[in-house]
Order: C-alpha cells, then sequence, then structure tokens
C-alpha cells in the first residue's frame, strides 16, 4: 500500500509533492500526459507573476511565498545536481502594468495608499506621457509595477525542475497513469489506474491522497462528495498568439524594443479583463504575444475536447483589437499590416463562485472531513504564480503542520472548503 499518492503532476500537484518529498516522505505522483505536456493549465511557456495588492492580500502572498520556495527548490537542485539551476530560468523580471478605470478607484487607492510595499508607479491622462510614454484616456489610471521576479514565470520549466527534485529525493512519477476512479474503503482509497501506453488497468491502495488533477477534480470526487463537482466548475478560454512582422520590428530603433518588451505583460482589470504578454522569443529575435481575456468563459460540454478548440472568429478579433489598441496607447509605430496572428487554442480552467481556489480537506459522505485527502483546484487561471505556496500548504495540511504566521492562516482560512 502507498503511504501518499498525488493525483495530477502539473504545478499544484508536483509543488506538494516536492514539499512532501524533500521532508522525506515517499510519494507516488500520478500524470496523465507524458513528460511532454501537450495540454492542461500548465501548458506553455509563460504566466503572469505579479506581487501587487492592497494590504494583506492573500494573492500578494500566494506569490511572493511562491517566489521564496522556488529559491529554495533552486538551492536544493544546485546543491543535488551537476547542472546549474537559475531564478532566471523559472521568473523573467519586467515590469506589469495595470489599467484600472474609474470605477474601480476605490481598488486604486488601497494599492497606492495603504502600506504599499511593492514599487510602484501610476500615471493618468494628465501625466501619462511624462511618465510611460502613454497616451491614458481621461476614465483611466495606469499602474505600474517593478520587483525581482515580477513579469512572467515560466511553468514548465517549474515542473521540470520540481520533477527532477523529487526524483532526487527517492519520491516516484508515473507518466500517462489517467485515474479512473477514487473510492474511499475503511482507512484508506482504492483508486483505478489506466495505462494509456497499454490500455491495461490497475488499481492502487493509498493511505493519503491529494487531488491536484486541474478541470478533472470534479469529475473524479463526485462519488465522494457531489458538493465538490458544484464548487468547481470548467469553462473553455480561448489563447490567441499574434506577432509584429519581422520588417516591421526590425524598423524599431532599439529603445523602441526596449520599450515594447517592458509595457508588457498587462492586465487590464475592465469589463473581460484583458491580458497579454510575451509567450517566448522565436528563432528569428521576434517575441511573440500570447493574448486572451482573463473573464471570456465560455461553456463546454467535454473536456477533453475542449484543449482541441480554436478560438472563434469574433474571440480573435476582440483579442486584436485589444493588443493593437494597447501598442497604440503606448504609441508605438504599428498598423495592423505590421501583425500576424499565428495560431489560436483553448486552455479550461477551473472556476468557483469565489474566484478563490480551494486548497483544503475534503469531506466524506455524513462523516467529517478526512484530514488525510486533500484537495487542490479551482485555480481560476491564477494558479500559476501562486503554486509553490498551493503546494506547500496542502503538504501541511495533509502531514497536519501547522503555521502560525497570521498571513499563512489568513490564505489557509479562505483556501478552505467552507465558503460563505
Amino acid at each position: 500500500m502507498q503511504n501518499i499518492t498525488i493525483i495530477g503532476g502539473g504545478l499544484m500537484g508536483s509543488a506538494a509533492a516536492w514539499h512532501l518529498s524533500k521532508r522525506g516522505e515517499h510519494v507516488l505522483l500520478l500524470e496523465q500526459q507524458n513528460e511532454i505536456y501537450e495540454y492542461g493549465s500548465s501548458f506553455g511557456e509563460s504566466r503572469i507573476a505579479r506581487s501587487l495588492g492592497p494590504k494583506d492580500d492573500i494573492f500578494s502572498y500566494f506569490n511572493n511565498t511562491s517566489v521564496a520556495l522556488t529559491r529554495e527548490l533552486i538551492d536544493f537542485l544546485n546543491e543535488n545536481d551537476t547542472q546549474t539551476h537559475r531564478m532566471t530560468d523559472v521568473y523573467t523580471t519586467s515590469p506589469v502594468t495595470y489599467i484600472y478605470d474609474q470605477v474601480l478607484q476605490e481598488e486604486v487607492n488601497q494599492l497606492l495608499y495603504e502600506e504599499q510595499k511593492d514599487k510602484c508607479e501610476y500615471a493618468t491622462s494628465k501625466d501619462g506621457y511624462a511618465k510611460f510614454e502613454m497616451t491614458i484616456p481621461d476614465e483611466l489610471t495606469v499602474i505600474r509595477e517593478y520587483k525581482e521576479h515580477s513579469g512572467t514565470m515560466h511553468p514548465l520549466t517549474l515542473i521540470n525542475k520540481l520533477h527532477k527534485a523529487i526524483y532526487k529525493c527517492k519520491s516516484e512519477i508515473l507518466y500517462q497513469r489517467k485515474v479512473l476512479n477514487i473510492s474511499p474503503k475503511n482507512d484508506h482509497y482504492i483508486i483505478a489506474i489506466e495505462d494509456t501506453k497499454t490500455g491495461k488497468t490497475t488499481e492502487l491502495s493509498t493511505k493519503k491522497i491529494i487531488v491536484a488533477a486541474g478541470v478533472y477534480n470534479g469529475e473524479l470526487l463526485k462519488g465522494i462528495e457531489p458538493q465538490i463537482a458544484e464548487l468547481i466548475t470548467p469553462k473553455r478560454m480561448s489563447l490567441c498568439y499574434f506577432k509584429i512582422n519581422k520588417t516591421a520590428y526590425n524598423n524599431y530603433s532599439e529603445r523602441e524594443k526596449t520599450r515594447l518588451h517592458n509595457i508588457f505583460p498587462v492586465f487590464d482589470l475592465r469589463g473581460k479583463q484583458f491580458y497579454a504578454m510575451i509567450e517566448y522569443i522565436d528563432v528569428d529575435g521576434l517575441p511573440i504575444f500570447k493574448i486572451g481575456g482573463h473573464r471570456m468563459y465560455n461553456a463546454l460540454e467535454n473536456v477533453d475536447a475542449a484543449w482541441k478548440t480554436p478560438p472563434t472568429k469574433d474571440e480573435i478579433e476582440w483579442t486584436y483589437n485589444q493588443w493593437l489598441n494597447y501598442l497604440k496607447m503606448n504609441n508605438l509605430p504599428i498598423e495592423k499590416e505590421d501583425t500576424q496572428y499565428i495560431e489560436g487554442r483553448s486552455c479550461v480552467y477551473s472556476l468557483t463562485e469565489t474566484s478563490v481556489p480551494l486548497v483544503g480537506h475534503f469531506p466524506l459522505k455524513e462523516q467529517p472531513s478526512d484530514t488525510d485527502a486533500i484537495l487542490i483546484g479551482g485555480m481560476s487561471g491564477i494558479g500559476a504564480k501562486g503554486a509553490m505556496c498551493y503546494g506547500f500548504i496542502a503538504a501541511n495540511l495533509l502531514m497536519k503542520i501547522e503555521n502560525q504566521e497570521f498571513m499563512y492562516q489568513k490564505a489557509k482560512d479562505e483556501l478552505g472548503l467552507k465558503r460563505g
């Protein structure tokens, strides 16, 4: 019988597995994909990493704690590996730009005036050009955050490092293992698993379990507690990739190229919440931009099919227009013919009603919560930047380790299954 089994080898499950493994626990991590991710919320080169938040903001805490825990991971690997590991492998530091409407002025005031520890600047239409070389409409406020390791983080790189560290701690990872069912039995759990390479189905028993299967959490656990499936709702979101054509980009001055890189990532908190970042640099040295809308949710019927669903024409047009308008707001010389749509894909987010993720013990029917079973889910598109922290809290809950720090306790409480 296994002692600890974790379902889901993406960012959340891998982070939990690492935190447990480095404490001397033997962990079995199950992942339905192979070592090369082709779909799932951990797919892709970049996610926005941002720290800015009001006083005692849990999302700032998740991000900043994850940065500190990633540094511990890097130090461990450098002590136990011939390869040199760096924080810059995971984080690309650049300014993070936020756009607020006047209706969000109270939130802006909280960010700017309530003991803000992160370095930031803000501008309006009156001083937008002087501060940021931006033409800012009258109704908007722009804030720019400057902090080491804020900018973008690279999920696949972090997963690879976590898996390497997990192996070095003598824990085990099984790829291409699809979990079909989880059922409680006396003082342990029975997990039905399909080997997707061979089609063979087996069962294993485990004393303790962490379920970090992303959008599959609700389906896997609905037989144990239907409430979990109700708390987490999968939704499809489109991602579109664009670039500036080589000729136009090479005509930019070095100063304009630097500005282009420094105005991303951007997060616009109005309406559908447009965001954009530089996903990677291609072989020609051109930045490839990933663009989406944080609240452009679409219902779906089949989670597996959703990953391969291309964006609609309207979704492509909306993302393109938001990106182009933002470039023009920054007074960069750009025309439609200078740009190129590369590709589009879909991502499936697991959403909670409050947009706060779930990390906590999940209950059994008509029984108290099982302290040997943990759920990590409902990341709502904001999971990557805080993944190391979510995994840390999950590992502590499973091992019944307490932390009396105020922000830890606040975060743990808000992540719990008891929702208002």
